[in-house]
């Protein structure tokens, strides 16, 4: 009995994220407008096909935090080791670069979503960010905006 239900329980797990990938469009480009800059890793989006509103947190990438609100504030002042001020400033300014990404490409971004790297229970969308001339703004981020590479894996 303890086996079918292990099975079962395989089963539901597999067929559930199998739902979730099919209702996002897992690992497809999919055509967005972003309504949002939250900060450098986080937009509020639009996908065009299915009319749907989401948050998306850019994948394997962790960028500076705005304010004391975020949980990873304290943990990115000592890891980072930088004051509040500096950390604030250096949110800011990816915020304001991914900003202006999404600005400079509004009419051309494409969204992908990687469920695999999903860490804990997110509730926003995770994929990669892209213009529509290949440019992947999550490797962006980590090379031009001060954010750091990210992964649940420890």
């Amino acid at each position: 009995m303890e086996k079918i239900m292990a099975i079962l329980s395989v089963i539901y797990v597999v067929a559930t994220y199998n739902v979730q990938a099919q209702e996002i469009g897992q690992n497809q480009r999919q055509s967005i407008v972003v309504t949002e800059v939250i900060d450098g890793d986080t937009i509020d989006a639009t996908l065009l096909e299915q009319k749907k509103n989401v948050r998306i947190r850019l994948a394997d990438i962790d960028c500076p935090e705005i304010s004391k609100k975020s949980g990873n504030f304290n943990k990115q002042i000592k890891e980072w080791k930088l004051s509040e001020e500096e950390l604030k400033e250096k949110g800011r300014e990816a915020k304001e670069k991914l900003s202006a990404l999404v600005t400079l490409n509004e009419d051309n971004l494409y969204f992908e979503y990687t469920p695999q790297k999903i860490c804990g229970n997110e509730k926003r969308k995770v994929g990669i960010l892209w213009t529509g001339d290949d440019v992947n703004i999550n490797e962006y981020m980590l090379k031009k905006a001060g954010c750091k590479p990210y992964s649940c894996i420890k």
